[in-house]
């Protein structure tokens, strides 16, 4: 009987020994069981407590590696250019449209620039006034449109008679660009560019090749022009240049001084029979923004404007030179004829204009403007490159 009894205590505590290690398991080992979070922090590296949840706009940045918060979108720099060209399928146009693409893609989108076409946004010789104004962000025009803003660059321009091309007419002024008294009149400005044109031809309605087949005809030109004009003789007449091909069809002028490019663009091929290469002016084209609004970009924005400006005045020059040679081609298959004064008439031409030179010179001088300085500028200038310069026969100092 107490054998019994010892066999039957053995057996209570050996299924109590059994209930209680099932009751452990069945509740889990709580000292060495994960905790969700921890679980998913051991396996993914990721800490998933709702403590440490990453909100939304910092997700999004971890993974595109961009701040999507409201407070650091920026709204795009919109800038308008007022643009000299009268067309926008004129080639100084194009590249200005291309110059403004150029800005936009280099700035991932941050600057839009919108191109006009002379006379949309203001009149169109009056866009540095639209410029000060704030009718337009950006101008680009010649300097001779403003002589009385500008007086002395659109002197120097103007007195540049011996470019053959706008390749040389930049070098020249980019030289001539250094005088103190030109760098004065743009301080209110940051100049973007300043390229030389490719000097103008007198398209005329009948034939000339002299000073004296000249003598007294009604012939447009541009701003600043008129007294160089008046200096070989012709009668000046200033009309937008819009008007240019309705003036001569009707003969209310016999000609027009403007860069031969217009032959084609323009088909003035159609209402002149030839073109005289006289380089009397060459054209300053300067493209601009104001000071304040140049303060205004960021910098990496300047430096893209640095960058695409310098790009736009080489190509501007290249491509108004191959748009002359072009053009020039195509009106002699028209018919048209290009005259090349013979060197005798020449000089007599350049003796005339560099004895204008001489009075607008002593013109400056009284209204307070160094003209002298000019002068002198454009001489060195001409010395520099007097390789590249027209007619070697004409010496440069004696004029001056």
């Amino acid at each position: 009987m107490r054998r019994l009894s010892c066999a039957i205590t053995a057996l209570l505590v050996a299924f109590l020994f059994i209930g209680l290690t099932a009751g452990c398991g069945d509740d889990g080992e709580e000292t060495s069981v994960t905790q969700p979070s921890q679980a998913t922090e051991a396996t993914t590296g990721e800490d998933t407590t709702s403590a440490s949840v990453t909100q939304p706009s910092q997700a999004t940045e971890a993974t595109t590696g961009e701040d999507t918060t409201s407070a650091s979108v920026t709204e795009p720099i919109e800038l308008s250019l007022a643009a000299a060209s009268p067309t926008t399928n004129d080639g100084t146009f194009m590249l200005l449209e291309e110059w403004a693409e150029r800005i936009g893609q280099e700035t991932n989108g941050k600057v839009k620039i919108t191109v006009y076409p002379g006379g949309t946004l203001c009149d169109q010789t009056k866009i540095f006034d639209a410029l000060l104004t704030g009718m337009a962000d950006i101008a680009e025009g010649p300097a001779g449109w403003a002589p009385a803003r500008f007086p002395l660059t659109s002197f120097s321009g103007d007195a540049l008679h011996r470019c053959p091309d706008s390749v040389v007419a930049t070098k020249l002024m980019d030289e001539v660009w250094k005088t103190p008294a030109i760098a004065d009149e743009w301080v209110d400005f940051q100049v973007l560019w300043v390229c030389g044109q490719h000097p103008s031809y007198f398209l005329l309605k009948d034939r000339a090749e002299t000073m004296d087949d000249l003598r007294g005809r009604q012939i447009r030109t541009a701003g600043s022009q008129g007294p160089w004009a008046t200096a070989v003789g012709v009668t000046p007449v200033d009309l937008p240049t819009g008007e240019i091909y309705q003036a001569l069809q009707k003969g209310i002028i016999e000609g027009a001084y403007i860069a031969a490019d217009k032959l084609e663009t323009m088909k003035l091929v159609e209402v002149t029979s030839c073109a005289v290469r006289i380089p009397m002016c060459t054209g300053v084209f300067v493209t601009l923004v104001t000071k304040e609004t140049w303060d205004s970009f960021p910098d990496d924005v300047k430096t893209v404007f640095e960058s695409a400006s310098a790009w736009a005045r080489d190509e501007m020059a290249l491509r108004w030179d191959e748009d002359v040679a072009s053009a020039l081609d195509y009106a002699k298959t028209e018919g048209h004829e290009v005259i090349e004064p013979a060197p005798e008439e020449m000089t007599k031409i350049l003796d005339a204009l560099y004895a204008e030179g001489h009075k607008l010179a002593a013109r400056q001088e009284d209204q307070g403007n160094p003209g002298t300085e000019v002068l002198r500028g454009i001489a060195q200038a001409e010395e520099k490159y007097f390789d590249e310069v027209l007619y070697d026969y004409y010496p440069v100092y004696d004029a001056y």
